[in-house]
């Protein structure tokens, strides 16, 4: 009798388990940032004039987001918390074939998190980051600007997908580092969307933040990475 009892509360523990981790803390973030999901425009297939200045359009199209992933019940589960801000700024120089100048800058202290893992209370997540981690409160901000031009082979045809390395200064947390990453640009209805082709992996020690703790969260990874895709206007 004892070994059957035994044989069930086992049984019992591996579902509720299995559970916990499929309805619970399964881990499945916001698909990343991406070109890929603006449908081509009126001008797809068409040669569009794109030299001059442009400027960053405020839409439900423009976001600067990070990803880092969250540690639960002492390491038992992973979830990877996914923080987004539309309040972003800034604009860019096309010259020829190259992209000359770049600065997109993106307000943090309207970011706000598009995953929520059913069951757990992480709602004070926000506010841990406004004095921990990227410590919104004293770095309201982030900033990308371009260092040398963006090369491009031709100007592309409207709802052709390019793609281009950039390299630029990347300010966050106060700090300033050199960083290369790929970005994917497509034409669409006379505007230009880019965005960064995947998350750019960041060390948070190289930006002089600790990661940080609160509510049912273990840990917080000493990695992250940040993505953006902006929708820009003629200038």
């Amino acid at each position: 009798m004892l070994k059957k009892i035994l044989v069930a509360v086992v049984l019992v523990l591996a579902v509720g388990g299995a559970a916990l981790y499929f309805f619970v803390l399964k881990d499945d973030p916001a698909p990343k940032l991406s070109v890929g999901d603006t449908p081509a425009g009126s001008d797809a297939g068409k040669v569009v004039d794109v030299e001059g200045a442009w400027t960053v359009k405020a839409s439900t199209a423009t976001n600067v987001g990070f990803r880092i992933q969250e540690t639960f019940i002492g390491g038992a589960a992973k979830h990877t918390a996914v923080g987004r801000t539309p309040a972003v700024s800034g604009g860019m120089t096309i010259a020829g074939t190259k992209v000359t100048k770049a600065k997109i800058t993106a307000d943090l202290a309207a970011i706000e998190f598009t995953d929520t893992p059913a069951g757990l209370d992480v709602a004070n997540r926000k506010r841990a980051i406004e004095n921990a981690g990227l410590e919104i409160a004293k770095f309201p901000s982030a900033e990308f600007e371009l260092t040398a031009p963006i090369e491009l082979e031709a100007i592309p045809k409207g709802g052709v997908t390019v793609s281009a390395k950039a390299t630029g200064d990347l300010t966050l947390h106060g700090v300033t580092k050199s960083v290369t990453f790929t970005i994917d640009a497509k034409i669409v209805n006379g505007t230009i969307v880019v965005a960064t082709a995947d998350p750019v992996s960041i060390s948070l020690a190289d930006y002089g933040m600790t990661p940080p703790k609160f509510g049912p969260v273990a840990d917080v990874s000493k990695t992250g990475s940040f993505e953006f895709k902006v929708t820009l206007d003629r200038a």
